[in-house]
Order: structure tokens, then C-alpha cells, then sequence
């Protein structure tokens, strides 16, 4: 059981959000111009240009689909390093600790039933 004197509110992730939407964006639109600049990018700046479309999207979609009090409904974990947040918000974090954010199908696949095994 949490303590009082330990439960913290739940994160509110849209100011996060939105902060990292704005660097994407502003990331996109450096990277075109150096493209327009005749300047060298590299093949992950090449990823971001040639997708951007999906990322907007998704960056869209989260803001006109997931109420604002969506996350504070998730099952939270109790204290510890991430007590108070959202299970999946310290899932997403250790699995992009542990794979160097280069995920794949299967790799997900086994690190979540990995998860649920130790924490479910």
C-alpha cells in the first residue's frame, strides 16, 4: 500500500509532449533547410525527413484523440523509481534504456513479456 507521505500526483505528460513535438519540429525544418543548403545529413536525418508525415500525424492524432485525463486513469506503479507513474510511461523508458532505442518486432515482443513476467 503507498504511504500518504509518498504518493506523488500523476505525471501530466502534455507538457512533455508538446515540448518534444515542438523540438521534432523544429528538427524537421533545420534538417530541410540543410537539405535545401546542399549540406551532408545523415541516414537518421534522412529518416525524420522522409517520415516526418507520420510522426505529424501521430503528433495530430494524440492531441484531437486522448483526453487530457487519459493518463491519470493507466494503472500506476507504487513507489520507487517511477512510483506514481503510469506502468506503461516506465515501460516505454526501460525499454528504450535497454535497446538503445533500435527496436524491432520481436525484440518488443520479448522485452514486454520479459516485463510482465518480472512486473505484472
Amino acid at each position: 500500500m503507498i504511504q500518504p507521505d509518498s504518493r506523488r500526483m500523476a505525471r501530466n505528460v502534455f507538457p512533455r509532449f508538446n515540448d518534444n513535438a515542438r523540438l521534432l519540429d523544429e528538427a524537421y525544418r533545420t534538417l530541410a533547410d540543410d537539405v535545401h543548403k546542399g549540406e551532408f545529413v545523415p541516414p537518421a536525418a534522412e529518416w525524420l525527413l522522409d517520415n516526418f508525415h507520420l510522426v505529424a500525424s501521430e503528433i495530430r492524432n494524440v492531441r484531437q484523440n486522448l483526453p487530457r485525463g487519459y493518463y491519470k486513469e493507466l494503472p500506476k506503479l507504487a513507489p520507487r523509481e517511477f512510483g506514481g507513474d503510469a506502468r506503461i510511461y516506465a515501460l516505454a523508458v526501460e525499454l528504450i534504456r535497454h535497446s538503445d532505442s533500435r527496436l524491432d518486432p520481436q525484440q518488443l515482443l520479448r522485452f514486454i513479456n520479459g516485463y510482465q513476467t518480472a512486473a505484472p
